[in-house]
């Protein structure tokens, strides 16, 4: 498994429904992913066990979900 699909869930209402879907590699699985949103970025964390099949004409091996779990702002 090369590279997963992963689904960002929770955060900002205005975050795009395209950003919500990323394809990142199978190594970085259960890391923290941060997002660039506005003056920021949104951290996700992994929350799955339970992975799901992903949306045809994929590359990725699964669909897992990731959770919203704060946000930093970029330093000026």
């Amino acid at each position: 498994m090369d590279q997963v699909m992963i689904e960002l869930v929770g955060g900002p209402a205005g975050l795009p429904e395209e950003a919500r879907l990323l394809v990142v590699p199978a190594p970085r699985l259960g890391e923290r992913i941060a997002v660039p949103y506005r003056a920021g970025y949104e951290h996700f964390e992994y929350a799955d066990d339970q992975p799901d099949v992903p949306p045809e004409g994929s590359d990725a091996a699964v669909v897992c979900r990731y959770v919203w779990c704060y946000h930093t702002a970029i330093a000026e």
